[in-house]
């Protein structure tokens, strides 16, 4: 895979919704990608074999600002990660109705998580506003969670987060750490950030390429790699709308491409990797 080479092109959407922060984060049905409705009252549907883009309303069913921080698949539903949402989003991609499963009691503070994982018939929810990982189960959907101790504090800790093997890597927002999480043990630990890149606001979301991650700018601009086997980082500068902050807020791997869904911008960016 040469990073050097990529291609980044537009599709409109503003036929269909417009304004801030649209939507954060997406998921791949088939062949289409459906995204999270983050201050819109709709979820966002785009056939990839047309580029057409479509929504469904969920207005009847949940209301305010920040209501999902992310969104996973299980067999042919999507769970949607609860932000200020008090409940967890479900929807019947065979059907298209909309559903909540509740926090069961749970204290887990305002704009709770952003992207949800899924491992072994559970989903492990990203911590953001609070100080734990969320767990649903999804044998019988009860709902717990599991400290991260001392390693991480403050608000915007983490913004989605990836698998490999049994452990879960958490994307870093305002941490200058990325979080593991190994599901075998239910420890949570850190990889340090110092000295390879700084600041808030800085990764929206994160992908697998066969051994390394990806981390997708929020604000920094910056893509950066992580190789899990060498213990090693780099980096490239895709630039065109990714450079500008809060463009997208979120990313799906399609083959050797990574979709990024719109925050601010008015298109779905696509960054192509040969």
């Amino acid at each position: 895979m040469n990073l050097t080479t990529y291609q980044f092109s537009t599709i409109d959407i503003s036929n269909h919704v417009s304004g801030e922060y649209i939507f954060c984060g997406s998921v791949k049905v088939h062949d289409k990608l459906y995204y999270i409705p983050n201050f819109s009252n709709v979820i966002g549907i785009l056939d990839l074999t047309t580029r057409n883009f479509s929504v469904i309303s969920i207005h009847e069913y949940v209301t305010g600002d920040n209501k999902y921080g992310g969104v996973v698949l299980y067999k042919h539903k999507l769970y949607f990660s609860p932000s200020c949402a008090d409940d967890i989003g479900v929807l019947d991609t065979t059907t298209n109705r909309f559903s909540t499963i509740s926090l069961q009691g749970h204290s887990c503070g305002r704009m709770k998580f952003s992207e949800p994982i899924l491992l072994n018939n559970k989903i492990y929810f990203t911590p953001y506003g609070g100080s734990v990982v969320g767990v649903l189960d999804l044998d019988n959907h009860e709902f717990s969670t599991i400290s991260l101790g001392n390693h991480v504090s403050g608000k915007g800790k983490f913004s989605g987060g990836v698998v490999l093997g049994k452990k879960i890597y958490f994307a870093p927002r305002n941490v200058d750490v990325i979080g593991v999480l190994d599901t075998e043990t239910n420890i949570f630990s850190t990889i340090k950030l110092v000295g390879i890149i700084s600041g808030d606001y800085k990764f929206s979301e994160a992908v697998v390429v066969g051994k390394r991650i990806f981390f997708v700018p929020y604000r920094c601009g910056v893509m950066l790699v992580y190789d899990v086997e060498s213990n090693r980082f780099s980096s490239f500068t895709p630039g065109g709308e990714i450079s500008t902050f809060s463009s997208f807020d979120g990313c799906v791997l399609v083959n050797n491409e990574i979709y990024f869904v719109p925050c601010k911008a008015n298109c779905v960016g696509v960054l192509s990797l040969y």
